[in-house]
């Protein structure tokens, strides 16, 4: 019964989180269409999204929305921790537990990994 309900919360949090990237991204397209001057695209970093999100930048909703769906596929192996678990499967639990680590230490890695300036104007960028 335990592995049943491990299974449904997992559906459940792959749904949520599929749904959240979809709506981030709406509100994002939503934001840059209605602006009455385009943006350049930059990147913005982890810390960066929260603020940006509060002055309604829409590169900061799509860049939220992608972080929703970059942490769905954890959110599904947590899931099949918890399932394994139930079912009493060491072995699928640690080959769990390694694809896990694996994608979290790249993904962190990703986050943290210096991004090279982006010129702010015209004169800047090289020709």
């Amino acid at each position: 019964m335990e592995s049943h309900r491990a299974r449904r919360l997992t559906t459940i949090l792959v749904a949520v989180g599929l749904a959240l990237g979809l709506v981030c991204f709406l509100v994002g397209a939503g934001l840059a269409l209605s602006a009455e001057t385009p943006r350049d695209a930059r990147t913005l970093s982890a810390t960066d999204i929260g603020a940006a999100l509060a002055g309604h930048d829409p590169l900061a909703w799509l860049s939220l929305g992608v972080l929703f769906l970059v942490l769905t596929p954890s959110l599904r192996l947590i899931g099949m921790l918890l399932t394994f678990r139930a079912e009493r499967r060491p072995l699928a639990m640690l080959t769990g537990a390694v694809v896990l680590l694996v994608l979290l230490a790249s993904l962190t890695r990703a986050v943290l990994a210096e991004r090279p300036a982006v010129p702010d104007s015209e004169e800047e960028r090289p020709r």
